[in-house]
């Protein structure tokens, strides 16, 4: 984790050996907890796009991409394009059909992972080792998997949350604070209730969040749930919580409307 340290730097979470079903995959800008992903089963593995030669601040024309060189030139083959350089700015991609930075293919990998076929495809693969890529088949492939990859992680590093579609998300009902206690989802009004112990009218409620996004999982974490369990007895801010949301909430569209459609046509399935 020293290369998060040396200077500006982003990276892949992956687990090795998922049971029962691979969700364990995510982004990151930060050093993180050797649970972040699941607390029973294989433990994460951190791919920064980046290394360094030193744990000292650097510049960023002394950085390197974490590619090795026989990957790169096959990669490049691949996608038409002519040669890899570093990014200007972390994060950023080429869009150049010539040169490729770091970046465009890691977001690649991570539209990839978040394709449901993938994760079906392969599911018993992914039980034993680590997840397998295959190179894209052409630019315009590449470019539809690395444009939702680097959406899906802008999400979960909830960037420019001020500029989110906030979808109606609001609290219903009188509470004064949003304190956390006994945590339930009431599937019939589609609300997440903070403290279910308390009386209805001082019940803490947001709503509509559908089942599937409040059910839905990133590694063994079932997300929203978890968030606020990790902080019962406090006082808690509902715009981080709805911040959330949204990012699950276009996750799953992304996952099924850009992710899936871009990864079988590549696949000619």
């Amino acid at each position: 984790m020293r290369h998060m340290f040396a200077g500006a730097n982003l990276a892949l979470i992956i687990n090795r050996q998922t049971k029962p079903t691979y969700n364990h995959v995510f982004f990151t800008e930060y050093i993180f907890d050797f649970h972040i992903l699941e607390t029973a089963h294989a433990n994460p593995y951190l791919y920064p796009i980046y290394v360094y030669s030193s744990a000292e601040k650097v510049k960023a024309g002394d950085r390197r991409p974490n590619l090795s060189p026989e990957f790169v030139e096959s990669f490049l083959a691949a996608v038409g394009a002519g040669a890899l350089e570093n990014s200007p700015e972390v994060g950023q991609r080429s869009g150049s059909r010539e040169v490729l930075y770091p970046e465009d293919i890691f977001y690649y990998i991570y539209g990839v992972l978040h394709s449901p076929t993938y994760r079906e495809r392969y599911a018993e693969f992914l039980k034993l080792d680590f997840p397998r890529i295959p190179f894209p088949k052409d630019y315009e492939s590449f470019d539809r998997l690395a444009a939702a990859g680097r959406r899906l992680a802008e999400l979960h590093l909830l960037k420019d949350k001020d500029r989110w579609r906030w979808q109606g998300i609001e609290q219903r009902g009188d509470a004064k604070e949003a304190v956390v206690g006994k945590v339930e989802y009431d599937e019939k009004n589609e609300e997440i209730i903070f403290d279910a112990k308390k009386p209805p009218d001082e019940r803490y409620r947001i709503g509509p969040v559908p089942k599937h996004i409040w059910e839905f999982h990133v590694g063994g974490y079932q997300v929203l749930s978890k968030w606020l369990k990790d902080r019962k007895g406090r006082k808690v801010a509902p715009g981080d919580y709805v911040a959330i949301i949204i990012a699950l909430t276009e996750t799953d569209r992304i996952m099924k409307e850009d992710c899936d459609p871009a990864f079988r046509e590549m696949l000619g399935l």
